[in-house]
């Protein structure tokens, strides 16, 4: 086969496709497209799902092309990430929602289907690494550039560059979210210190400001994981340091409190000098609600892994626990509905149970005892940044940019010591490629065409729609309709919930169009009724269900269907805890009364009222109400009874229900 040599380093035309296109899923960190619905995520994840997928055939043919090839089954590290997926897909299988942790949805893409790309991702960078050991330093310096980039748009917008979000003043640059740029960040600062720490000039110079550059962004992030996570790192860095130096203690000693009063006089500066609207406080406070919270969402996933000690419930799928446990002391002052934990390994645990979490902290054992005995010093500032993206992650969830920093770790940690098999003979070694080349095209074509681009069309049109919804309502419809024909619709909850969004928004304009408030609830009930097939237990869309129910009620001034109220009595089952089916249900029954009151159907107004009294026998005034519907009714001998039962239970209203009994 042809030969070319680019940098020094003769391989095969397949090895640097092979080369160019997994560069190419490293930078996809750097995507956003501004049509997508959840623009920065989803871009990052589509870029990667279909750049890893176009280059599985490619890999597959670079590695049965090559008569020494590297020995995979003999490193711990590559054997237990497998088996980590292995844990992670058997949660999913047996979890508590199947569909939602194989594929996540589109505000939390994280599954098991990513999480298998990963990996695929990572036996592309070992593949790499083994070609050619300048392709360590290569793709260390393309991390380090990119992160340096994205640290810089970071520093500069709303000064020279746009900011593409605003959040209290924190930084997220083409992330969307500080927290995430945060996590994105931390390995990469590492490496750039690595680098530092090993290069000469005048390349030292170019990594100092990369980590200036970097370590300043994550501080105007204003997030405090990321800064704990820092913390955490230093002083482990200065650990080694020190272990290595031989220093004794007392100088250890002097060096730890100096850092300690060092940290601590920072701490209190910014607290006292800084304003209480700037990024950099928001690193002092820790008593704020979200923080009050995310102890709730421990608590609440803790509780749930009690339950499923042994595979857990399956990724993505806090949500089952949370609406079932609840926050019943009121500690989360917000309508949203939890659906992450906000800790990885706390996250992880309750996925993935015993199981799961024992594989994956081994795995990072062998991670570490691998960069810990390296004799190469950036190894032990590599070791450092795991540690703080760890503890970074302890107090977050795991992102879509900071899992592929993540793998990218791991791959260079599973580098170091692999061997190469002996040379194969070319005739069987032909054979294997034709064969394995063309499943892994096959393979590229079904995931590309069955998932992928399905999953493309669907953020994508939804996002369109959204973004035109309020100047031309049926253009809208049409992206959204657009949606229903895909072979493959990733995330109905997403469908359902962006038409019940236009249909409340179109009840919300001046002058509703019957034509386009009709279709849209029924496209909106339909669209519902299909999610809920796929995810029975999301107390959210049963809620979704009733309100749509209810607005529709409302604008044909008629009551709210039995499949309404059922759908919010599900909900409060599934989630009896939250407020929000309660207040549902209260809306559902109060428009109704008015209803049946208007139209003097006395029946459904007694039917009504029997239920409220059944499910609330200690609210007396309902009794009053009941006897009152009871009368209007013509059902005097129920009337007089209920009557005198309120009286009996309650004789201060005694008057009140004689001068009721004279007027029958």
């Amino acid at each position: 086969m042809k030969k070319y040599t680019l940098l020094g380093s003769p391989q095969t035309f397949a090895e640097w496709i092979l080369c160019v296109l997994t560069c190419a899923i490293l930078l996809t960190p750097l995507l956003f497209f501004p049509d997508y619905f959840s623009p920065f995520t989803n871009a990052k994840l589509m870029g990667f799902l279909l750049l890893v997928e176009i280059t599985f055939p490619v890999y597959l043919f670079v590695r049965f092309s090559r008569s020494n090839r590297p020995v995979l089954h003999r490193n711990p590290i590559i054997i237990l990430l497998l088996i980590l997926m292995l844990a992670m897909s058997i949660s999913a299988l047996f979890g508590a929602d199947p569909f939602n942790s194989f594929f996540g949805n589109a505000s939390r893409p994280t599954g098991v289907f990513f999480y298998l790309h990963l990996s695929v991702f990572f036996f592309y960078l070992i593949e790499i690494l083994s070609l050619d050991q300048k392709w360590k330093s290569r793709l260390i310096h393309l991390v380090t550039a990119f992160a340096g980039v994205a640290a810089l748009y970071g520093l500069l917008e709303s000064w020279l560059l746009p900011a593409f979000v605003k959040i209290d003043g924190r930084v997220g640059s083409i992330f969307g979210n500080p927290s995430v740029f945060a996590s994105f960040l931390l390995l990469p600062l590492f490496f750039s210190l690595g680098c530092f720490q090993e290069s000469r000039r005048p390349k030292i110079f170019l990594f100092l400001a990369s980590s200036l550059i970097i370590v300043s962004a994550i501080f105007l992030t204003g997030t405090r994981s990321a800064l704990v996570g820092l913390l955490a790192g230093a002083l482990f860095w200065i650990s080694l340091r020190a272990h290595h130096a031989h220093l004794p203690r007392k100088s250890l000693a002097l060096w730890f409190i100096t850092f300690v009063v060092l940290f601590a006089g920072m701490f209190f500066a910014v607290r006292t000098m800084v304003p209480t609207d700037h990024a950099l406080y928001r690193l002092t406070d820790f008593s704020d609600t979200n923080t009050q919270a995310r102890f709730t969402y421990w608590k609440l996933a803790l509780m749930g892994w009690l339950d499923h000690p042994f595979l857990g419930v399956g990724s993505e799928n806090f949500y089952t626990i949370a609406d079932q446990y609840g926050d019943p002391s009121a500690t989360i002052f917000t309508s949203v509905w939890p659906d992450k934990s906000h800790s990885a390994f706390i996250g992880r645990l309750l996925a993935t149970g015993l199981v799961g979490i024992v594989v994956y902290l081994c795995l990072l054992f062998f991670v570490a005892r691998k960069l810990f005995t390296s004799k190469q010093p950036a190894h032990t500032l590599w070791l450092a940044g795991l540690i703080a993206y760890l503890v970074h992650g302890f107090f977050l969830f795991e992102t879509v940019s900071g899992l592929i920093i993540f793998f990218f770790l791991l791959a260079l940690c599973a580098n170091e010591g692999i061997s190469t098999s002996q040379p194969l003979r070319p005739s069987k070694n032909k054979l294997h490629r034709i064969l394995v080349t063309g499943m892994g095209a096959l393979t590229t074509l079904v995931l590309v065409l069955g998932f992928t681009y399905p999953m493309h069309q669907l953020i994508l049109n939804i996002g369109k729609g959204n973004r035109i919804l309020q100047e031309d309502a049926r253009v809208a419809i049409t992206y959204y309709q657009s949606t229903e024909s895909l072979p493959f619709i990733w995330d109905t909850r997403l469908v359902a919930r962006t038409y019940a969004d236009a249909f409340m928004q179109q009840l919300q304009t001046p002058v509703p169009q019957k034509e386009i408030v009709d279709s849209l609830f029924r496209k909106t009930q339909v669209a519902f009724d299909v999610t809920l097939v796929r995810h029975p237990l999301q107390a959210q869309d049963w809620n979704g269900l009733a309100n749509i129910s209810l607005q529709q009620a409302i604008w044909e001034d008629s009551a709210v269907s039995i499949q309404g109220v059922q759908a919010v009595e599900r909900a409060i089952e599934l989630a009896p805890f939250n407020p929000l089916p309660q207040q549902t249900l209260s809306q559902i029954y109060a428009h109704n009364i008015a209803i049946y009151v208007a139209h003097e159907q006395y029946s459904e107004l007694v039917a009504v009222y029997e239920l409220l009294v059944a499910n609330n026998p200690n609210e007396l005034p309902l009794l009053a109400n009941l006897a009152a519907a009871y009368a209007k009714a013509g059902q005097r001998e129920k009337a007089i009874e209920t009557a005198n039962l309120l009286k009996e239970r309650d004789p201060a209203s005694a008057p009140a229900v004689e001068a009721f009994l004279e007027n029958l």
